[in-house]
């Protein structure tokens, strides 16, 4: 027993050891009190919810004072400051159990998806504000104030993340390109379960050839949350927000840099196209891909300068980012493996490097992984290696697809998007000229994988913005980098003490922060109010109103005009098949159909927007009115008509069609 006791004794002296086991014995005993009013006295949710936490809130606050931080001060004010951080971790708790409600998830999932949020919230608020103590003045009792600064710097680089990251995450509608499209494979695995095989209209989708990772976490969030656009765009906001906290990590610990990572995210959420655009707002690849490639591009880094000892831990890390940033978009995802192997060449690690056999080992790995992918996908979906080669494998580099060309420089001159192209560069230039040491190889570092990976995408024929997104976090961190370096110099000038210079800081940041996620509100905003009018995308926004929902179940027809394209033969309602299937998992039987097919027999409701297509339909069936709201019409079937004969059906029905066209006339075409 007493071995037992000396040799675990310093993991039970440890605050978050001692912090999770109080959690562990408050969140069994809110549990219990939360089903049983819900389950035995039929309490609402809210009330259940606080209720159970209230209960537990004493005993948290004797064990955690006493035993788990040890605070010897006066219990008052530290009940206070206790009472404090229970309210704003309880306000994001319960923010977050009411929003999972609303988006249709089971009650007791939400109540116990909320718990993650609260307790991390409450811990870092225990341990460095609610039960802080005086280190004192000794090298120790600095070194603990300065993890506890990165704490807190931490803190508010992951409010600003998620505050642009989720604020409103559903209000916009699916994007026709490509967003509505991967929604439609997401919802058709969710149904049919997880395989390598994305499908379409029921068949495997050889336009969309990328591997099916996003597809799969999709496909799970939908099913977690139902079908709406909160699960559709959730894994991305999350590789978004994982993204930012990768850089501030790197800045904060590699660098000893917490300033440098919270600017570098305050830049990056200041970068129009990272947010919107395909991006981390989005359902689309980048932002799941620019996770990837971020990570194994610091675990790169952190291999080569790395001791032999721990080589292989860092090895494994980028090992397994490179895996994954190859399944979420192929080729695209190892564009910046030879800036690696340059750096390693500069720094002259590249003979000791492939001297190692883990390296093989883990190139191998690699490998294995990429090549495997590909034949089992040809084994189970035959013709998908051909459509990959074409898409994926070099026919977007050499070729121009739908018009979407320009000259060498097009990237730096996406201004409006990428504003942070040029000044990151410049910026990496100088910290690489003034600094030393870590600094230095940084942005020696960063800045060749930066330049590599632009000169890439930029000799490529085909120009899309969101090639440039995984350049967002590097481009950042540079002028993060700069800009810490550069307060450094100003405050050494001005000679302010460090305690003044931290509040100026703090002060200017909370600005700027405040600023960034008000300009992102309303960028959003925006967007929603342009789609909201769109002559295409209002069936959207009608279809996921609350009027279609309040109606009682009914066999649903959708008569769509297409969105416009340049062949004229085609019938692409991706967006509107996404909303369709919701309304399926809300017990109704929908069709999504072309003006020209005469509605089924056995239809009683339908829904049209604008004038013209209502007139058409109202040749073939009469129809009474159950709701209206811009231009969209949800109407009772009560008869037929003679449909006259030149209206018969010459388009292809919507679930047939796998092939989406380019979209004519309209800033919405793409490709993945």
């Amino acid at each position: 027993m007493s071995l037992v006791t000396s040799r675990f004794s310093p993991l039970l002296r440890h605050a978050s050891l001692k912090f999770a086991s109080v959690g562990m014995l408050n969140t069994l005993l809110t549990l219990v009190i939360i089903f049983s009013l819900k389950s035995f006295f039929g309490v609402a949710d809210s009330v259940a919810n606080l209720s159970g936490y209230l209960v537990g809130l004493a005993l948290s606050f004797a064990l955690n004072k006493r035993w788990t931080f040890e605070h010897k001060a006066a219990h008052l004010p530290a009940l206070g400051r206790f009472l404090s951080v229970f309210a704003v971790a309880y306000a994001v708790n319960l923010g977050a159990v009411i929003t999972l409600i609303h988006l249709g998830a089971n009650h007791y999932f939400a109540h116990m998806a909320g718990m993650p949020l609260y307790t991390v919230v409450f811990y870092f608020g225990c341990r460095d504000f609610a039960f802080a103590t005086d280190h004192g003045t000794d090298q120790a009792g600095a070194q603990a104030r300065i993890f506890v600064n990165y704490r807190k710097w931490y803190l508010a680089t992951l409010l600003l993340l998620a505050s642009v990251m989720l604020y409103r995450l559903g209000v916009v509608p699916v994007e026709v390109w490509d967003e509505a499209r991967l929604a439609n494979n997401a919802v058709e695995m969710a149904r049919s379960g997880l395989s390598l095989v994305t499908t379409y209209g029921g068949v495997p989708d050889h336009w969309n050839t990328k591997p099916p990772l996003l597809i799969w976490l999709m496909s799970l969030s939908i099913r977690m949350l139902g079908v709406n656009e909160w699960a559709l765009r959730l894994p991305s906001a999350l590789a978004a927000i994982a993204t930012g906290s990768i850089v501030f990590w790197f800045c904060a610990v590699r660098l000893g840099r917490p300033f440098a990572g919270f600017a570098a995210n305050l830049l990056l959420l200041a970068t129009p196209g990272y947010v919107i655009s395909h991006g981390a707002r989005s359902g689309d690849y980048d932002s799941m891909l620019t996770l990837w490639t971020t990570a194994y591009l610091f675990a790169g880094y952190l291999y080569i300068h790395a001791r032999r000892e721990r080589q292989g831990i860092w090895l494994a890390v980028f090992s397994a980012c490179a895996v994954l940033a190859f399944l979420t978009k192929t080729i695209q995802g190892l564009v910046f493996l030879p800036a690696l192997v340059l750096y390693a060449c500069v720094q002259g690690r590249a003979l000791s490097i492939l001297r190692t056999r883990s390296f093989y080992v883990g190139m191998a790995l690699v490998l294995l992984a990429c090549v495997g992918y590909y034949f089992l996908r040809e084994q189970v979906d035959p013709g998908y290696f051909a459509a990959a080669r074409i898409n994926d494998l070099g026919g977007r580099y050499g070729t121009v697809i739908e018009q979407h060309q320009g000259g060498h420089a097009w990237y730096v001159r996406q201004f409006s998007l990428f504003p942070w192209i040029l000044p990151g560069l410049l910026s990496g230039a100088a910290v690489f000229w003034r600094s030393s040491g870590e600094p230095r190889k940084v942005s020696l570092y960063v800045g060749l994988a930066t330049v590599f990976y632009l000169a890439v995408i930029s000799s490529a024929s085909t120009k899309l913005s969101w090639y440039a997104i995984p350049l967002c976090p590097l481009l950042a961190l540079l002028m993060g980098m700069a800009l810490d370096g550069s307060c450094a110099a100003l405050r050494e000038r001005l000679r302010v003490s460090q305690t003044n210079w931290s509040r100026i800081l703090a002060a200017g940041c909370v600005v700027f922060g405040v600023g960034v996620v008000a300009i992102n509100a309303v960028k959003i905003e925006r967007h929603w109010r342009r789609m909201s009018v769109d002559e295409f995308d209002r069936y959207d926004v009608f279809l996921r109103s609350n009027l279609i929902p309040s109606v009682p179940k009914r066999n649903l027809v959708i008569v769509h005009p297409g969105y416009p394209n340049s062949q004229g033969d085609r019938f692409y309602v991706a967006p509107t098949l996404f909303y369709a299937a919701a309304l399926r998992a809300n017990g109704d039987a929908v069709t999504v159909q072309p003006v020209t097919d005469e509605i089924q027999s056995d239809a009683d409701t339908l829904v049209v927007c604008g004038e013209a297509l209502l007139k058409q339909v109202a040749t073939s069936v009469t129809l009474q009115v159950i709701a209206t709201s811009a231009k969209c019409g949800l109407y009772q079937i009560t008869g037929n008509r003679q449909r006259p004969p030149g209206l018969k059906g010459t388009i292809p029905n919507a679930l047939q069609a796998t092939v989406p066209p380019q979209l004519e006339a309209r800033d919405r075409s793409g490709t993945n």
